[in-house]
This record gives C-alpha cells, structure tokens and sequence, in this order.
C-alpha cells in the first residue's frame, strides 16, 4: 500500500518535472517529500510497526537509536533534509516566483538523490522493489 503510494507520488513527480521544466519546482520538492514518507512507511507496513500519526512521531519512530523503528543515519539525513526543504518550499515566502523556482531545483536534484538512498535502504530492509525510485 504504501510503497505503492510512493510509486505513484514519484510517477506525478516525473510528469510534472516533464511537463513544467523550470515551474512549480515547490510543489515538486513536495511530492518528492511525500514519495519519501511513503518509502519509509512502506518498511513499516512490512515489518508491521506503527510510526505513529503525525510528521513528529514518525521522525522520533525512525531516528537512529529509537526503540520504534530506526533507519540508518544516513536514511535518516536524507528523509530530514527533503521535509526540511519541503516546508521551507510551502511555509518560507518566496522572493519573487521566478527567484524562488530557481532555487529549488537545487532542492529537486538533492532530493532525488536522497530518494534513491531511501529507495536503496528499502530494498535492504524489506526485500520490496523500488527500481522506479532508484531511476530518481
């Protein structure tokens, strides 16, 4: 289910980065952030673990050293950097739409990278494939 979800977020992603090139690249960061949340719940699904409710509780479930579920540092630093550039992208103002698009396909290309980590770690985890994920 939720790997599927991530499938599906990163298969939006892909048509609207071909669709709109140098436009809407905060919705991109976001659906890049939504692919990865699914990504994580998908090893939770699997290893059948509750990582809670809320973006707060799944963070505190899958820092390394959490009794929940912890993912490596290394997962753990990609999935944080996309939420971070995802709210910044939703909750900072931008300077001006133009500016601010170009800003972030520094984001969309550090965070497609930090897709295929999280994609890799899944397959290790769970033996679920994720070779769409992996093409980020």
């Amino acid at each position: 289910k939720h790997l599927d979800q991530a499938h599906h977020n990163f298969g939006f992603f892909k048509n609207l980065q071909a669709a709109f090139p140098k436009r809407y690249n905060d919705w991109k960061v976001t659906v890049l952030f939504y692919t990865a949340l699914h990504a994580i719940e998908a090893i939770a699904e699997h290893k059948k673990i509750d990582l809670g409710d809320s973006h707060k509780d799944r963070e505190k479930a899958i820092k390394p050293g959490s009794s929940i579920m912890p993912v490596s540092q290394s997962v753990f630093n990609h999935y944080r950097y996309i939420k971070k550039a995802s709210v910044d992208c939703r909750y900072v103002a931008p300077f001006n739409r133009k500016t601010m698009d170009e800003f972030l396909e520094k984001d969309i290309h550090s965070s497609k990278l930090s897709i295929k980590c999280i994609a890799e770690y899944v397959e290790k985890q769970c033996g679920l494939d994720c070779e769409i994920l992996k093409a980020a």
